[in-house]
């Protein structure tokens, strides 16, 4: 159960840090990138 709660902490940083860089500087390549974390979540 700890091993899947670090995948999701994870997930989630990665998620946040891409969707940040998307909406910030309309970088394309962040959302490709969002949509693929939020699917592995």
């Amino acid at each position: 159960m700890k091993e899947i709660i670090e995948k999701i902490n994870e997930l989630g940083e990665a998620f946040r840090k891409d969707a940040l860089a998307q909406a910030e500087n309309e970088n394309k390549a962040a959302g490709v990138r969002v949509r693929r974390v939020s699917l592995e979540m």
